[in-house]
């Protein structure tokens, strides 16, 4: 979901608008592609962005880093189920960048696969790993995780950028000694069996009992669109609950449309992911923990009090938890 920046000279917005502008996106850019459910006492549209991997490059929608940043500084205030919360806190501190967190969507996502020499993340000290970008999820979650351990992902070990494709060959000739995989591509390399889990963020404590993904939207269109916010994370929501109930159908329509390529390791993923998490969850204490980690990692200076004053906002969770109920 993306909208137009307000002038600065703008009226003071309408915290009721809903945050679309007419003839934006242009018709060009725009997804229209939707799917319908009716659950029995009303019928809901869930945009398919909400449906698709948080990987996925979307048209006119920087990847990475990049698009977090280009959220920050107010070229897009949009939702988007990713790990906005290390992906931010990799600056110096959340707050100084206008990012809020209003929710979390589900756990699991990374899966760290080894060569057969290498048993633990101990014995990553002086190894490469592979990871697609410096400063996103994968990163942050493996360096938050070395920390964890003992190690210290900036001298302990030496981080490779690869593609996932390319990483995954490498791993498999042996010419690196871990990637961070992600999704899709976890199945994949089980499947193929190419190297060992050596930590699985889905089922392994303690990261299995946090977030790994969250939605983070930019902080002044969650202050001027309430309205809007609900609205884009009440269909977050939706989408998250037609993931858990439904993973074959979403496997088909996700490969149909295009997000993904292989039916089978899609549909594994989505039966494997905790969808449901985010009624059960709380994502404040998956603020707290991954603050702890990512400053033994060096990536944060802010308290955990901080990030959660300055940095998040559960009004709107909170009231979808009693609206949407199971």
């Amino acid at each position: 979901m993306t909208h137009e920046r307000p002038a600065r000279h703008a009226a003071k917005p309408d915290p009721s608008d809903d945050g679309w502008r007419p003839g934006y996106p242009p018709d060009a850019g725009r997804d229209r592609r939707t799917t319908t459910r009716n659950d029995g006492s009303e019928t809901w549209t869930v945009r398919r962005w909400c449906l698709h991997r948080p990987s996925i490059h979307r048209r006119g929608v920087p990847s990475g880093w990049n698009r977090l940043r280009a959220q920050a500084r107010g070229h897009r205030a949009r939702a988007h189920a990713g790990a906005a919360l290390r992906r931010a806190a990799r600056r110096p501190a959340l707050g100084q960048d206008p990012i809020t967190i209003v929710s979390g969507v589900h756990v699991g996502c990374f899966a760290l696969f080894a060569t057969e020499r290498i048993r633990t993340l101990r014995d990553l000290k002086g190894k490469t790993v592979s990871v697609t970008e410096l400063g996103t999820g994968r990163h942050v979650f493996l360096a938050a995780a070395m920390a964890y351990v003992g190690l210290d992902p900036r001298r302990d070990v030496h981080f490779a950028v690869h593609p996932p494709a390319e990483s995954i060959q490498l791993l498999a000739d042996g010419k690196i000694d871990g990637y961070q995989a992600f999704s899709e591509e976890v199945a994949e390399l089980r499947a193929k069996k190419i190297g060992h889990v050596i930590l699985d963020s889905t089922t392994e404590r303690p990261w299995s009992q946090y977030f790994c993904c969250m939605t983070a939207m930019h902080r002044d269109f969650v202050r001027n669109y309430p309205a809007a916010t609900k609205r884009a994370l009440r269909a977050i929501l939706k989408a998250t609950t037609v993931c858990a109930l439904e993973p074959d159908r979403v496997a088909r329509l996700v490969v149909d449309k295009g997000y993904a390529t292989d039916y089978e390791y899609a549909r594994q993923t989505l039966r494997t992911l905790p969808y449901t998490k985010w009624r059960d969850y709380d994502p404040e204490d998956t603020v707290r923990f991954h603050a702890v980690r990512l400053h033994e990692a060096g990536m944060v200076k802010s308290t955990p009090q901080k990030l959660i004053a300055q940095g998040t906002d559960w009004r709107f969770l909170n009231e979808l938890k009693k609206e949407l109920k199971a």
